[in-house]
């Protein structure tokens, strides 16, 4: 007599789930549609000239940054329209939402949804900014970014000797001499 088999009830596996949250200096695409982050950053210099205002970086003279960032969802149970936002904080606490957009996760349990973003910035500060990745009102995640803010010295110009000045004149002057001697 053949036993009959049961039905195993499978828990739903949840989700959205996040797979991957990173900065990074650039991303590739295989020909096989894989990413791959290149150089995977949390720390950035920015550089300002020598010659640029005091008061910059400050809230009045903002410097624009854009970082290349990955972020990598997978369905679980859970396929479908997500609403997607990243709200950046900055070192002194001010909040500012950087993207607001629908996202729609495939249906297969691994699949999900990959995103490839040139993400803005406005750097007020040095200090540490973070992003905060949020699907449907609730917090994924929290990306760090360590932004160091440094001024270019100005290089003091050198002074010119007159000591050397002279030296130079008067060898002109003897080989002007010996040129005119040998004629």
């Amino acid at each position: 007599m053949a036993r009959a088999k049961k039905k195993v009830k499978r828990k739903p596996i949840g989700g959205p789930y996040l797979a991957a949250a990173v900065f990074c200096d650039s991303i590739l695409q295989g020909e096989d549609r894989t990413l791959s982050a290149i150089r995977i950053i949390d720390r950035v210099n920015v550089t300002i000239p020598a010659d640029a205002p005091p008061d910059l970086p400050s809230e009045s003279m903002k410097i624009p940054m854009a970082i290349w960032t990955l972020l990598m969802f997978k369905s679980g149970s859970e396929p479908g329209e997500r609403q997607l936002r990243l709200t950046v904080h900055s070192p002194s606490g001010k909040r500012a939402d950087s993207l607001d957009k629908t996202i729609v996760l495939s249906d297969e349990p691994t699949g999900g949804l990959s995103l490839k973003l040139h993400l803005g910035l406005s750097i007020s500060e040095g200090g540490l900014y973070l992003v905060d990745v949020i699907v449907d009102g609730k917090t994924i995640t929290r990306m760090p970014l360590d932004v160091s803010v440094t001024r270019e010295e100005v290089e003091p110009a050198k002074p010119v000797s007159r000591a050397k000045t002279k030296r130079k004149r008067s060898a002109k002057t003897k080989r002007s001499a010996k040129t005119k001697r040998s004629r």
